[in-house]
């Protein structure tokens, strides 16, 4: 408190316009889509007070997303079951189908070699894979890791000979 009886405004520096507020009332002057005496918090539906520009807008996947708000810090939306993603637009892993429902869990495969396709849920081998328990990498791609797949060779042109590759190295 101040010799004349006056309060400290304490606006916020990254959410107010300036440092000074309102004589009777005490509001500072926010920016764009802050609120808050001291302009200290983004409205709902928006994050990243620190960004110093005012608050941004959350991104929710509306089918993925429980509602369109997301955590004030990290930006991270509320996702249904069995979605992930910073803003709800992707089954995890094991899962399938997804849609407003959220996504469905995968059934457990045969083998452990195989993946869940993301879009079906049918049981498949990883990606650039084939053969008996997905064992083999399909031509031009290496290095079959478990449940994960081959990865493409991406030989130099000017470099090689072909776009071959050791399936092991």
């Amino acid at each position: 408190e101040f010799p004349d009886g006056c309060e400290a405004c304490n606006c916020h520096v990254q959410g107010s316009l300036n440092r000074i507020c309102n004589q009777q009332r005490g509001l500072c002057v926010c920016k764009p889509f802050v609120e808050g005496r001291q302009c200290n918090r983004c409205v709902a539906g928006y994050w990243n007070l620190e960004s110093g520009v005012g608050c941004i807008q959350c991104t929710c996947d509306p089918s993925g997303s429980v509602h369109q708000e997301c955590d004030a810090f990290s930006g991270q939306c509320y996702c249904k079951a069995g979605v992930e993603g910073p803003s709800c637009d992707r089954c995890q892993p094991g899962y399938y189908g997804f849609s407003s429902q959220g996504c469905k869990r995968c059934e457990q495969c045969a083998s452990p070699s195989y993946v869940c396709d993301p879009d079906t849920g049918r049981c498949m081998c990883p990606p650039n894979s084939h053969g008996h328990e997905c064992r083999s990498c399909v031509a031009n791609t290496w290095g079959n890791v478990f449940q994960r797949g081959c990865q493409n060779c991406e030989c130099d042109i000017a470099g090689s000979i072909g776009q071959s590759c050791n399936a092991q190295t």
